[in-house]
């Protein structure tokens, strides 16, 4: 199958003996006409039971499951649809397996502590851009460092604010809303919780994201934070637009595994 080859990498840093914990996929998938799009989500849970870990990493292959489920009745069906659309109705499946997955737990959770996003990128042939659409759930922020010199780099915000959530409510929908754009090539990605800002500077930043490889930039996160002695979660995840091919693999439905990437 066609995909995107876009380098993509996450960072976690938290206090030894902490509940806290994050994950992060990514994970290409196809529309009609073997159109490739690249899913990739992080999702991170600042307190819970001991078991976080285990809880994450189902909650995760849930919502795995459900953009394989879409693609799956999308070709059961032989329909063709936009990639807008086909975003928001793995949304909806998401949303639902969320619902259920809450019901089946029988300990209630400390749900206004998680922080989620999701994300899509498909090749749009005629414009030679990416389509990117995203949506979130609890605080995280996003950032978009633009095409341009090191010296007129820019990073732009890409939520306004963050969305909360009041303690012992459980939302009906965890994703709500889908933000839509364009972007070109040479553009990067970057998605985080807000207290990395407590450790590393807007400009840092910027200058590391834009002179070094994706997992040469977690890896400075990283030993950032760890010399500044965090003690709470600091996450995040960072895909790069470009360079970029649309390479050939096997398909999808030959169980290939996603691209995780978790905290352990």
């Amino acid at each position: 199958m066609d995909r995107l080859d876009l380098p993509f990498a996450h960072f976690s840093t938290t206090k030894d003996g902490s509940n806290a914990t994050s994950f992060a996929w990514d994970l290409d998938v196809k529309l009609d006409e073997g159109r490739p799009l690249k899913f990739f989500s992080l999702l991170l849970f600042r307190e819970g039971p001991v078991d976080n870990q285990s809880i994450i990493k189902e909650l995760s292959a849930r919502i795995i499951d459900s953009v394989r489920y879409q693609q799956a009745i999308l070709e059961g069906n032989r329909v063709s649809i936009t990639p807008e659309d086909f975003f928001e109705q793995c949304l909806q499946k998401v949303n639902s397996e969320i619902a259920l997955f809450l019901k089946e737990i029988s300990a209630p959770l400390p749900v206004h502590s998680w922080s989620m996003v999701i994300g899509m990128l498909g090749h749009d042939e005629a414009t030679k851009r990416l389509q990117f659409f995203t949506s979130r759930f609890g605080k995280v922020t996003g950032w978009l460092l633009n095409n341009a010199q090191l010296e007129t780099k820019k990073l732009i915000s890409i939520f306004d604010v963050p969305d909360l959530l009041p303690v012992h409510q459980i939302p009906q929908k965890f994703f709500r809303n889908v933000l839509a754009s364009t972007l070109p090539q040479n553009d990067q990605l970057f998605f985080c919780t807000p207290n990395l800002l407590n450790y590393i500077s807007l400009s840092e930043i910027k200058h590391v994201l834009s002179t070094l490889s994706v997992a040469a930039a977690v890896k400075h996160f990283e030993n950032q934070i760890n010399f500044s002695s965090s003690d709470s979660l600091v996450s995040g995840i960072t895909l790069k637009l470009s360079p970029y091919t649309i390479s050939t693999e096997q398909p999808l439905f030959q169980h290939q595994p996603p691209n995780v990437q978790d905290s352990i």
